[in-house]
């Protein structure tokens, strides 16, 4: 933010205040990304979707309004872009027999496959039932 603070005092134009912001502070934003973004609350990522309103409010403190601002620079909502690089890598790991996670992640499931086992099972219905299939109901 200083470092964008100071190009804009100097009279820098916006069109390249967003290419400053684009090169220098997304990359900060969304910096290994795939390790913590899906382990954070709500509430932080919209604080990080808030920073970018503010990066945004500077650089066009004419537009009023965050999505104009957004289609203006040509810039992606930042938890986009956050999912989609928090995609692309588990993607890649996925694909990728070389790549150290290939045998950590679990494979894919289909749905009909999945719906299908639950449909051999019986349906408890009475409490009572639950309970005795409960492991805390055989130390009782």
């Amino acid at each position: 933010m200083h470092g964008l603070l100071t190009l804009k005092r100097h009279g820098v134009q916006p069109k390249s205040l967003g290419k400053f912001y684009q090169a220098r502070i997304v990359p900060i934003l969304t910096y290994a990304a795939p390790a913590w973004y899906c382990y954070i609350p709500q509430y932080c990522k919209d604080q990080l979707e808030r920073h970018q309103s503010l990066c945004l409010r500077l650089i066009f403190p004419t537009i009023s309004s965050y999505t104009e601002r957004l289609e203006t620079s040509k810039v992606p909502r930042l938890n986009n872009v956050l999912e989609n690089l928090c995609t692309n890598y588990v993607a890649k790991a996925v694909s990728d027999s070389s790549h150290r996670l290939y045998h950590h992640v679990p494979p894919k499931q289909s749905i009909h496959r999945h719906s299908a086992r639950l449909s051999d099972k019986p349906i408890l219905k009475s409490r009572t039932a639950l309970l005795s299939k409960s492991l805390f109901h055989a130390f009782a």
